[in-house]
């Protein structure tokens, strides 16, 4: 771990060497630092120039709420769903054929919906159980290797079980929400005890159970297309502002692409062409800003990938993945932006976490098919 700033704020990155970072994002999380009201800032291993300000970095604030951290997706997140799907009957070529009309607007009672998950709402939400664009996606995945098998066992799996990982937030809901106070100046930050703060983490709050219940609802739309059932293991957000108490102090602790740590169990997702990790976070994670990885980190910007790839690679090597997986996006350019060479190596990740005792690993997953999108046409609803 190297510390950046050992004067408050206090700014760490949770990396063995510095040369790991693009420089631009250390300038961002640094930038972010100088933040009035952070008292401590930290930068993840999977860590990446954002917009203003790094993906993969905490920011603990001392009466400060800053709405444009969490950004336009707040409550996005990875959730973790037990399936009933048996092991040996596996067939992805048959089941990508099933997985049809996630893009469309689900055709249930979204209110209901939306009211087991405590969110009052007055209208039908057509972007309700839709994934998004991006690097939002629906993957079914296979236990494929155990690594801590009583803590497995305790979280009611084991080795074979097929499993579905869903990366989605708030939609709509997130984007308007932060519009809103971006407009009114909230890049400022809202002082914590002020009425506006108030407001904002009541609507942000809104926000957080929205996007547990698009992910909840993602999954139940995605395993209903192959007569399947599903229970949920873990669900933990990466975009999002917390009161939470340290040491009998309240701080606000603003997560920017950061897996919440105080949660429990969670997935810290490869690439589609990667393994992913059931982690559980260990030790006091003070250093660290309660914060953990929430992924690979990109490699390279959207947008340049197709250069990059497309003189050694055709559809068919991007729909087909070398883990034997499936693929199901029909954006060209979503494609292209999402294919693994554009993210880090998420074994160095854990390599990360495991030198400097933040999390333990508990179980490796392979990606079975990995779900984008059916149509560019509907992609952003």
């Amino acid at each position: 771990m190297i510390i950046l700033n050992e004067a408050s704020p206090r700014v760490v990155l949770c990396v063995s060497s510095k040369d790991q970072v693009e420089g631009e994002a250390l300038a961002q999380l640094m930038s972010g630092a100088n933040l009035p009201g952070v008292v401590h800032a930290a930068g993840l291993a999977d860590i990446h120039p954002g917009m203003g300000l790094p993906v993969g970095a905490a920011y603990l604030m001392e009466n400060m709420v800053y709405p444009h951290i969490p950004g336009t997706d707040a409550g996005c997140g990875v959730g973790l769903w037990k399936t009933s799907l048996k092991p040996g009957k596996i067939n992805l070529d048959r089941w990508s054929k099933k997985l049809n009309g996630l893009d469309d607007p689900w055709d249930g009672d979204t209110l209901e919906w939306l009211a087991e998950f405590g969110v009052e709402a007055d209208e039908p939400d057509p972007g309700l159980g839709t994934i998004g664009g991006g690097n939002h996606f629906a993957e079914l995945q296979q236990i494929d290797q155990v690594l801590d098998a009583d803590r497995l066992k305790d979280l009611g799996l084991k080795k074979r079980d097929v499993v579905l990982l869903v990366h989605t937030g708030s939609r709509g809901l997130g984007s308007a929400l932060f519009w809103e106070y971006a407009n009114e100046g909230g890049a400022q930050g809202l002082p914590g005890d002020s009425e506006q703060a108030g407001q904002f983490m009541k609507k942000h709050a809104r926000a957080l159970d929205w996007g547990r219940a698009n992910r909840a609802l993602v999954a139940r739309r995605f395993l209903s297309c192959l007569s399947a059932k599903e229970s949920l293991i873990a669900d933990v957000r990466h975009n999002s502002v917390e009161k939470i108490n340290v040491d009998d102090r309240e701080f606000f602790l603003h997560w920017k692409g950061a897996a919440d740590a105080t949660q429990g169990p969670f997935v810290i997702p490869g690439s589609r062409d990667a393994f992913s990790y059931l982690v559980e976070p260990v030790g006091d994670q003070k250093e660290n800003a309660f914060s953990l990885p929430h992924g690979a980190g990109r490699k390279w910007p959207r947008g340049h990938c197709k250069a990059r790839l497309s003189s050694k690679y055709g559809k068919s090597d991007m729909t087909h993945t070398k883990l034997g997986g499936r693929v199901i996006c029909e954006d060209s350019a979503l494609l292209w932006d999402e294919a693994p060479q554009a993210y880090k190596d998420i074994e160095k990740v854990m390599q990360e976490l495991e030198t400097h005792d933040m999390a333990r690993p508990i179980a490796r997953l392979r990606p079975l098919i990995t779900y984008k999108t059916r149509s560019k046409n509907r992609q952003g609803r």
